[in-house]
C-alpha cells in the first residue's frame, strides 16, 4: 500500500486489495499516509483534472473539478466524487453499459417472426399460462413441454429441422395424453390433421345411458363443449358424463 498509495485512486486500491474504500481509508490513516492533493492533469478512470476551484455551499467549502473525459466531452463535478471513484466519467460509461446490458438482454435467436418460433411459443403458452383459452385442454389437464425445449428455442430448432419440419406443417403429439417432447412429437400436414380430427369424431360414447359419436353428442343440448376440447377430455379419462356437461373454465 505504502508503494502505491500516491499513484492510485482510492477505488483503484480498494479493487487491487480487494477491500472496501472505508477500510482503505482506515488502513491509509494507520499508517499515516497523506494522499497527496489531485493536481490539474491528474486522472481519475475517464476523467482528466483541468481546473479545480471552490465554491460556498450549505455552509461548507466544497472543492470542485472541471474536467474532459476521455470521450472529449466536458464534465465539472465534486472532487471528492472523481477521486473516490464515485463519478468515473462525463456519463458515457453508465450510458455505454447499459446500452451493452440492453443489448445483451435482447439478444435472441433473430427467428422470433417465423412460423417455427410462433408454433414453439403457442405450445409454450397452452402448457404454461393459465389465461390461455386452451389451458384447460392441455396444462390445465398435466401436459407439459419438456424442460430442453422449454428452455431454449434453439433447442426445439434443432430438433425440428431434423425431424422434417417445413414451413406448413403442424406440430402433433403422437399420443394425446402424453407432452410436448422428441419421443412423442411429429410434424404432420394440416390434412393428416384434419384426419386425425375425423377419425375421433366416430369414437363412440356412452354417457346417460345412450351411446353416440362425438359428433352427436356436440349436436346434443346436454353438451356444453366444443368437439376439440370433448375429444380431449375423453383421451385424457373423463367420466364422460362430466366431459360433455362442464364447461370449460376461461380465465
Amino acid at each position: 500500500m505504502r508503494e502505491h498509495y500516491q499513484t492510485k485512486s482510492l477505488s483503484q486500491l480498494a479493487q487491487d486489495l480487494d477491500r472496501t474504500m472505508k477500510a482503505v481509508q482506515h488502513k491509509l490513516s494507520l499508517l499515516k499516509l497523506e494522499r497527496p492533493k489531485p493536481q490539474p492533469g491528474d486522472e481519475f478512470h475517464r476523467l482528466t483534472i483541468e481546473e479545480l476551484y471552490t465554491i460556498h455551499k450549505y455552509g461548507q467549502h466544497i472543492t470542485m473539478a472541471k474536467c474532459v473525459c476521455q470521450c472529449g466531452n466536458q464534465y465539472v463535478g465534486k472532487l471528492t466524487a472523481i477521486v473516490t471513484g464515485h463519478v468515473k466519467s462525463c456519463g458515457c460509461l453508465k450510458r455505454e453499459t447499459s446500452r451493452d446490458n440492453a443489448i445483451k438482454r435482447n439478444l435472441t435467436h433473430g427467428c422470433s417472426s417465423t412460423k417455427l418460433y410462433k408454433v414453439w411459443a403457442g405450445a409454450k403458452n397452452r402448457c404454461n399460462n393459465p389465461c390461455n383459452a386452451s389451458y384447460n385442454d392441455y396444462g390445465g389437464r398435466g401436459i407439459t413441454m419438456c424442460q430442453k425445449w422449454q428452455e431454449d428455442f434453439d433447442t426445439f430448432q434443432k430438433w425440428a429441422l431434423a425431424n422434417g419440419y417445413v414451413e406448413g406443417l403442424t406440430l402433433d403429439r403422437i399420443d394425446v395424453n402424453g407432452n410436448y417432447e422428441p419421443k412423442n412429437c411429429r410434424w404432420i400436414t394440416m390434412y393428416e390433421q384434419s384426419m386425425n380430427r375425423r377419425n375421433s369424431l366416430k369414437v363412440s360414447i356412452t354417457a346417460f345411458n345412450e351411446t353416440k359419436n362425438i359428433h352427436a353428442w356436440v349436436e346434443d343440448k346436454r353438451c356444453v363443449v366444443s368437439t376439440t376440447t370433448l375429444c380431449y377430455r375423453i383421451g385424457a379419462g373423463w367420466k364422460p358424463e362430466d366431459a360433455i356437461t362442464k364447461p370449460s373454465e376461461r380465465r
